[in-house]
């Protein structure tokens, strides 16, 4: 049955979704799924909407059962749907100890500067490997050598860290965080192809560093990415990373 939101929808506003572009589908299908009732807010109706490049921003008309008020309410998507992507971090052993841990430095534009960040975006698979940790990581191992830049990685250990949400206020966005463990004989195996070298086939330009474990609390304490804060944490709570 059409959702009452649906109906109160103007045509104008009906016929923007409908022209939505096809690199947009995912969000288009999650909204038009959308309940007439999240939590006490009742569903009014779509007020506006609008899109870019990548990302789309809904307006509602709702009404809170709490306090009897109509008012908006509006969140931005991004045009893939809520589940946009995998991001993690890599942790170099050698001789079965963990030495280094392997991050992006990245130039972004939004803020203006450069930050650490985790490793990524490696963009979901299909439901039958979200389903399957082996499979995922089979996937995250390819998918790791690109954006590494390396020939290849053997991945000794595979950490499904869960999701993360961005910012539950404005943005729909969950990212799905992983780390896994490497085995190198030496570092060079690593640093041979990444040492001093910037690359830019994202949109944006970056370098991988190699950090020694040594590193990690004081690291820990200065960064801020979410993504690499949600990993760490989540990798201390599991005591993977013994200093």
């Amino acid at each position: 049955m059409k959702q009452k939101w649906l109906e109160n929808t103007s045509e104008e506003i009906l016929k923007k979704v409908e022209l939505l572009p096809e690199s947009f589908l995912r969000f288009k299908n999650e909204l038009l799924e959308k309940p007439d009732k999240v939590n006490d807010l009742i569903i009014v109706c779509l007020d506006d909407i609008w899109f870019s490049d990548h990302f789309v921003i809904a307006k509602f008309q709702v009404k809170s059962e709490t306090t009897g008020q109509t008012y908006y309410q509006e969140y931005i998507s991004r045009r893939g749907g809520k589940y946009h992507s995998l991001r993690g971090i890599v942790l170099v052993k050698q001789e079965g100890k963990i030495t280094h841990f392997v991050v992006r430095k990245c130039n972004r534009f939004g803020i203006g500067q450069q930050i650490f960040e985790s490793i990524g975006n490696i963009y979901q698979p299909n439901e039958e490997f979200q389903k399957d940790k082996i499979l995922l990581s089979s996937y995250i191992k390819d998918e790791l050598a690109k954006c590494l830049h390396v020939p290849k990685i053997n991945i000794d250990q595979f950490y499904d860290l869960g999701n993360v949400l961005t910012d539950t206020s404005m943005f729909n966005n969950v990212v799905r965080i992983f780390a896994v463990t490497i085995e190198v004989g030496d570092l060079s195996e690593l640093t041979l192809y990444l040492k001093d070298k910037i690359f830019d086939d994202k949109g944006y330009s970056f370098q991988i560093e190699t950090i020694p474990i040594e590193k990690f609390f004081e690291f820990f304490g200065q960064a801020g990415d979410s993504f690499l804060l949600a990993i760490f944490g989540r990798l201390q709570a599991l005591n993977v990373i013994k200093l």
